[in-house]
């Protein structure tokens, strides 16, 4: 299998990671959230929903990957599709949001 070092990384490499690709789509979504809600849903009462929604996505974005790639203490995850998947698809979206944060910060 060709990325089966992604197993062998440290435990606490394999959190971090799982981390920073949560971190990411949350980045990535929250501005989406917030013009859906503010052009279709907006309510002075509710002004903490797109923020809530947003996390929401980031935790259960690091509970697959913790699930998938990290696993439990003394356990060592199996190198399978659905990992490969996660792994591919967090460095996109990490490698996406980096360059839109700094594609922003260079416009400005």
């Amino acid at each position: 299998m060709p990325m089966y070092w992604i197993v062998q990384l440290p435990r606490i490499a394999r959190i971090v990671l799982a981390g920073v690709f949560a971190l990411a789509v949350t980045m990535l979504i929250s501005p989406l959230v917030d013009s859906v809600y503010l052009r279709s849903f907006y309510n002075p009462d509710t002004v903490m929903l797109p923020s809530l929604i947003s996390a929401v996505v980031g935790v259960v974005i690091y509970v697959i990957g913790w699930r998938v790639w990290v696993g439990y203490s003394g356990e060592r995850p199996r190198y399978t599709r659905v990992l490969l998947i996660y792994v591919v698809i967090g460095l996109f979206v990490t490698i996406f949001t980096t360059a839109l944060t700094l594609f922003g910060i260079i416009r400005q």
